[in-house]
């Protein structure tokens, strides 16, 4: 039994926590990877951006600086002032692996370095589009005959008055220049670029590891180039850093909300397991007061027999007044006694309609005499109309004599006990009025349970039975108490029609 209760309790906390924080951890887990994926994209990008516009502002440049070169040559025919001219301006400019001046057929004529031989790279497509256009043409990468590495070239045309193409300009970068330039700007970062046919360039930055995200591509303005750059694999170390928090939170509140549950549900057990302790405990009574009950009537009848004799012994007016509320008091009991046989199911009598005034005159003379005994003034204000209610007079006798007696008892001597008979709308209210102890906040609930009580020697069932005589009738009970202020029992019963 305790091994199935220990594996329900065990069930339960992996079905209602440990599953949802899987899916949750799992949820959460992805949105880090993917907002740490997007950071790494963000970043590569936004470092290829900066190549993209370091590579286009330097070809753009340099084509600028070509076609103004090409403008001061355009009168010029001196080889030697051109190469001078040319020396002096790749001396100035370090970008430059070397400018060349040629014809149209490309046959270099002049240059910034000393060519002993002429080379003829008139088949190159650049230069064919460069007579065609009549523009600059950027081509490359290929290898530099005359630098002995990897080039780019900027063409352009050196026109004359008549328009016509007779010498071209040509200016080689090196691609190890800006390979350079890529790895100073940022040498973490590995970046591809790579031509029209997919091949690469030059590669900067350093050989990370295999990362399995999809390249970001920068396509360049000036040349048709594209860079590529891989963003760093999505590390588990930095997935699980700033999934920590989230996952502490989940899971500390999905224990938070299991416990809260699990406390809400051992308290609606225990109220439930406590009233059918108290159902028990009245089913108990019952028959206790169900087999007692002929014990308990006995002696009444015999009492009830004496009354008659003395009865016709004694003719004067007010021992009459006595005897009769003595055999009331005694039907009285027997009604009790009855009452508690069935408690919590009120017997079926006869209902009649009586005015609820002159039930409450027929208690004053025996709540009178108990407030004299505490030493309390009493007090009975009676509507002015009648109040009529349909009910069994005897239960509502046994109502309002039990809540006077509890005001009696919780009041000190020299205080105030009242009892008002009023209406409001369709109920007919009475208010049992005192300036006792008072009833504190926090127990003002409990009072109408079962075997709950305040006394000594008290059964905590008094205020149940008068709860459940009065629920009887469709009326109800509510309680108005402030600690050393008194207390205010107010019944309101339906008026008959």
């Amino acid at each position: 039994m305790i091994h199935s209760k220990v594996f329900k309790k065990a069930l339960h906390y992996v079905c209602f926590v440990i599953v949802p924080f899987i899916i949750i951890s799992a949820s959460i887990i992805k949105i880090n990877e993917d907002s740490i994926e997007k950071k790494h994209r963000e970043e590569v990008h936004f470092m290829a951006t900066i190549h993209k516009q370091q590579i286009d502002q330097l070809i753009s440049q340099t084509k600028a600086r070509l076609e103004t070169m090409a403008t001061a040559l355009t009168e010029e025919k001196s080889l030697d002032t051109i190469q001078k001219y040319l020396i002096e301006t790749k001396r100035k400019e370090p970008r430059f692996s070397g400018i060349y001046y040629t014809d149209r057929n490309g046959l270099f004529k002049s240059g910034s370095q000393l060519i002993q031989y002429p080379i003829d790279i008139g088949s190159k497509s650049s230069l064919k589009n460069v007579l065609s256009t009549k523009s600059t043409v950027v081509s490359g990468p290929f290898y530099g005959p005359i630098s002995g590495h990897d080039v780019l070239t900027i063409c352009t045309p050196i026109t004359n008055e008549q328009d016509s193409n007779q010498h071209m300009l040509l200016a080689a970068i090196r691609i190890d220049y800006l390979q350079n330039i890529m790895n100073v700007l940022n040498p973490s970062v590995k970046m591809t670029v790579k031509n029209e046919d997919q091949s690469v360039v030059l590669t900067s930055g350093e050989k990370n590891e295999s990362s399995p995200l999809e390249p970001v591509e920068i396509h360049l303005d000036e040349i048709n180039w594209v860079i590529e750059a891989k963003p760093e694999r999505v590390r588990s170390a930095e997935v699980l850093k700033n999934s920590a928090l989230p996952l502490f939170t989940a899971f500390a509140g999905l224990s938070i909300v299991y416990t809260l549950i699990q406390y809400l549900r051992l308290k609606r057990f225990a109220r439930l397991e406590r009233l059918q302790n108290d159902a028990q405990k009245l089913e108990l009574v019952g028959t206790l007061a169900a087999s007692t009950a002929h014990e308990i009537r006995n002696p009444l009848t015999g009492i009830s027999g004496f009354i008659q004799i003395l009865k016709e012994k004694y003719k004067n007016e007010q021992d009459q007044f006595y005897f009769s509320i003595i055999e009331t008091e005694i039907q009285r009991i027997n009604q009790i006694v009855s009452e508690f046989m069935v408690l919590g199911k009120p017997t079926a009598e006869i209902q009649k309609d009586y005015d609820l005034n002159r039930i409450i005159e027929e208690l004053v003379p025996i709540i009178t005499s108990e407030a004299k005994l505490h030493q309390i003034e009493f007090q009975f204000v009676r509507n002015e109309q009648e109040i009529v209610v349909t009910c069994n007079k005897d239960h509502i006798k046994q109502v309002v004599l039990n809540l006077a007696k509890n005001a009696l008892e919780a009041t000190h001597s020299g205080g105030n006990l009242k009892i008002v008979t009023c209406l409001e709308s369709t109920a007919a209210v009475i208010k049992i009025i005192d300036n006792g102890k008072g009833i504190p906040e926090a127990i003002q609930d409990k009072i109408f349970d079962p075997f709950f009580t305040m006394k000594e020697t008290g059964t905590g069932l008094g205020l149940v039975v008068c709860k459940r005589i009065l629920a009887h009738y469709n009326g109800s009970i509510q309680i108005e108490s402030m600690v050393d202020k008194g207390t205010t029992m107010i019944i309101e019963l339906p008026c008959s029609h």
